[in-house]
């Protein structure tokens, strides 16, 4: 049986709060994470949970940490 991948709860409010505060568009926050568009649409619209890889990727392209990107 596969293993379920483990998904972290983003809140997606931050996620877009530090994505305008670094003044960069959906677009570019992808392209500096190494991921597609609608992703980052996707985890905004908290449509999608992001796995651990992914918060990291995305703290590091907006200069901060995973816990600034998680629900309080």
């Amino acid at each position: 049986m596969p293993e379920e991948r483990r998904r972290l709860s983003q809140d997606p409010d931050q996620l877009f709060r530090h994505r305008i505060r670094a003044r960069l568009t959906q677009a570019q926050l992808a392209d500096r994470a190494g991921l597609v568009k609608s992703t980052v649409s996707r985890l905004e619209r908290g449509l999608a949970s992001a796995e651990p890889e992914t918060l990291h990727v995305l703290a590091e392209a907006l200069g901060c940490s995973v816990d600034d990107l998680m629900l309080s």
